[in-house]
């Protein structure tokens, strides 16, 4: 009996050694595993990352992405299949997603592999996120296993023990019924330390959903603080974009100020360049004493043209002259024109170019006491000087 009870201590031990070795393992294995291209830079096409070992376990899928793709998780054999004919036998597909949240269960441990299609001629940043919780379900269910064993061994033979009681005659039983109540005591002490494991099992088949539970709101904690750092980026994003929409609004009406200031330049010189620019410099009734001249304009011109200068005077020696002033190599240049005008009424055209231009009326008579008398009509019988550029 003592061999067998040895036996069945020995069973429900290991079964309880692996049951704590389970339980621990819970944190010692990787929970979570991430894989994309979010830090190396956005690509296209097949992208396959690297294998990983997968235990039986819940686990959730969380799929971030800027442009829709399509992810697999393959197997070993799967990914032998893919590598010699270009073929998917995915274990779990995921089929156009840009964002995504997927709780799956494993059924066996062993190899697996991501495998990610983008979309071809086009940049694409992805990250693939996988969250493992509670116990390694193949594990758990063998240590419950050997566990029971033990304490069905062992309560099989308590029962076995005690149906095969002997008598109060047998010679191995002493006069003070010593070996009556050692069996007793053992088989007491045996129910106890049974009833006690039970409660053990009991209890870590209670704290399993309680750990799942626990792995299950650590797991909803981790995706709600994703989606918040996601829409926090994303909001940053917007910010960014809107304020790159007022600056380039700004830089929009700069530049349609800057288009109407240059149709306005351009207006301007298409007419200077046409000639239809008009100044009047010069409308009065002049009276000269004779040998004088008088200065009808004197201005910088920045455009070439010419000046139109009508006259009518009662001087025969009457006349305009023209005077350009250029500055070259440091020395003032002096250009002169003159053109007699006489009695008559007479309309004189003289040129100009861009330069410093002083337009004189004088008169050379030399009679004594006689005034002399030179006018510039308009055509409204005005006098009058007038520049075109």
């Amino acid at each position: 009996m003592k061999r067998g009870l040895r036996l069945c201590l020995i069973v429900f031990l290991i079964g309880l050694s692996l049951l704590v070795v389970t339980v621990m393992r819970t944190n010692s294995i990787p929970r979570v595993m991430n894989f994309g291209n979010e830090e190396e830079g956005a690509t296209s096409g097949w992208i396959m990352y690297s294998d990983f070992l997968m235990f039986h376990r819940d686990f959730s899928v969380t799929i971030r992405a800027n442009n829709t793709v399509s992810v697999y998780i393959l197997d070993e054999g799967a990914v032998k299949q893919w590598n010699n004919s270009k073929t998917l036998d995915a274990t779990w597909s995921y089929e156009n997603v840009v964002q995504g949240v997927f709780n799956e269960q494993t059924n066996r441990r062993g190899g697996y592999t991501i495998l990610v299609h983008l979309p071809e001629n086009s940049t694409t940043a992805v990250k693939v996120t996988l969250s493992f919780s509670g116990f390694e379900k193949d594990l758990f269910i063998l240590s419950i296993a050997i566990i029971g064993t033990g304490i069905l061994s062992t309560a099989a033979l308590l029962l076995t023990t005690l149906k095969n009681k002997p008598d109060k005659g047998d010679k191995r039983i002493d006069k003070g019924g010593r070996g009556d109540k050692s069996s007793r005591t053992i088989v007491i002490a045996l129910g106890v330390i049974c009833s006690i494991l039970a409660v053990s099992t009991i209890a870590a088949f209670t704290l399993n959903p309680a750990q799942d539970m626990l792995d299950k709101k650590d797991k909803t904690i981790n995706e709600l603080n994703n989606q918040i750092a996601t829409l926090t980026n994303q909001v940053a994003a917007l910010l960014m974009l809107q304020n790159k929409t007022e600056e380039q609004t700004i830089e929009i009406t700069d530049l349609k100020e800057q288009i109407t200031t240059m149709n306005e330049r351009y207006e301007e010189a298409q007419q200077h360049l046409n000639l239809t620019v008009t100044e009047v410099v010069y409308n009065n009734t002049l009276h000269q004493e004779t040998g004088k001249t008088t200065t009808i304009f004197y201005d910088k011109v920045d455009y070439a043209g010419y000046i139109l200068v009508e006259s009518e005077s009662n001087s025969t020696s009457t006349y305009v002259q023209i005077k350009y002033t250029y500055t070259y190599d440091n020395q003032d240049l002096e250009f002169l024109y003159k053109v007699d005008l006489g009695t008559a009424k007479k309309s004189i055209v003289l040129p100009i170019l861009p330069a410093t231009v002083e337009v004189i009326i004088g008169n050379a008579n030399d009679k004594v006491n006689t005034e002399e008398k030179a006018e510039i009509f308009d055509n409204k019988a005005n006098i009058i000087a007038k520049i075109f550029y």
